[in-house]
């Protein structure tokens, strides 16, 4: 068992999840049912526990849904799914680890991130009992995960080895030449970032135009590239300059992103062993990134969601929806606030 002092490292978005509950969940379209929502870690999650899930206090509160109502709002549905793939991928990973679970450590630990939320003055909503019993499974694995990534087992070369094969995808790696430019600029970055033209050479004939990617230094998972901007290289092939993707930076300004998959590789364990290392040494104080990671190769149920990405709050993810009509070659993308080479994006309700 795991005291509960070490799980104070850990501060899983409990309360930040909640509230993003109620944000979204006004918005989207209703999900029917199906037999598997998604499956994640060896792990399927059964439609009727996320719709369990989402008729239930917080979710329902938020919504005005109950058990009487057959479709489930769409965004309360993912909201729902996103703690559920959570969950699931924090039980898999432990199971898959060896790990045994405290249910009763899970549900103190629980109990005191509420008290101490309560006494910030922050607004802590009732958890219903699947909501509850969905934590409590969680912060169980999070606390047993917490105490592996710790150990000398976990940083040892074996240990090293079982991390790498948890995440496969992981290791896929794509290297990127890209570069911004203001929308205005749009038509005329198209014309000079050629499928042959170096991004210095565009970037001379560009005004206001910027770098964004590196292929010698910006080889990336498929995950650090929006929804938005995976879209846009997945359609065409390898060494092509992809159609441009409309970004929003923080300041509010507005850019189209160009990028070009120079190269796909993938990390072999002796390449990776040096980036495991001080992944372990960080996941020995928060294990919440690699459950992100097992997280984020979750198969998804197209009826809810197009995949699993990076939330606003660190530690929360967020189940991307269903994925919009592939756009034709050379048009621009859409996209939400982000940075333009990567960033969750999500523009469709």
């Amino acid at each position: 068992r795991v005291a509960s002092a070490s799980m104070r490292r850990v501060r899983l978005p409990l309360i930040a999840f909640l509230i993003v509950g109620a944000l979204v969940a006004s918005t989207g379209c209703g999900v029917t049912a199906d037999t598997t929502a998604a499956t994640v870690a060896g792990q399927d999650i059964d439609v009727d526990t996320v719709n369990a899930l989402a008729r239930s206090a917080p979710f329902a509160a938020n919504t005005g849904a109950d058990d009487s109502e057959s479709v489930v709002d769409g965004a309360t549905a993912r909201t729902a799914l996103g703690l559920q793939v959570q969950v699931a991928a924090a039980v898999g990973e432990a199971e898959r680890l060896g790990l045994q679970l405290d249910a009763a450590a899970g549900a103190a630990e629980l109990d005191s991130q509420l008290q101490q939320a309560a006494e910030q003055g922050q607004s802590v909503p009732d958890l219903g009992d699947e909501a509850r019993e969905a934590y409590t499974e969680l912060f169980s694995a999070y606390l047993a995960l917490n105490e592996y990534f710790a150990s000398e087992d976990a940083a040892s070369e074996a240990g090293l080895r079982r991390l790498y094969d948890g995440v496969s995808a992981y290791w896929d790696r794509i290297c990127i030449a890209g570069l911004s430019a203001p929308a205005e600029q749009a038509e005329r970055a198209a014309e000079v970032f050629t499928d042959d033209a170096t991004v210095e050479q565009a970037l001379a004939e560009i005004d206001g135009a910027e770098q964004i990617a590196d292929p010698a230094t910006d080889c990336v998972t498929r995950s650090a590239l929006s929804a938005d901007l995976l879209v846009a290289v997945d359609a065409v092939p390898q060494g092509t300059v992809a159609a441009g993707v409309v970004v929003t930076g923080a300041d509010g300004t507005e850019a189209v992103a160009f990028l070009r998959v120079e190269e796909s590789r993938r990390l072999a364990f002796t390449d990776a062993q040096p980036e495991l290392a001080a992944l372990v040494e960080q996941l020995a104080k928060d294990p919440t990134q690699w459950v992100q990671l097992v997280a984020q190769e979750a198969e998804i149920n197209p009826q809810y969601g197009s995949g699993v990405g990076q939330g606003a709050s660190a530690g929360q993810l967020t189940v991307l929806a269903p994925p919009t009509p592939v756009r034709p070659a050379g048009a621009p993308v859409a996209a939400q606030a982000g940075t333009a080479a990567t960033g969750t994006t999500d523009t469709r309700q």
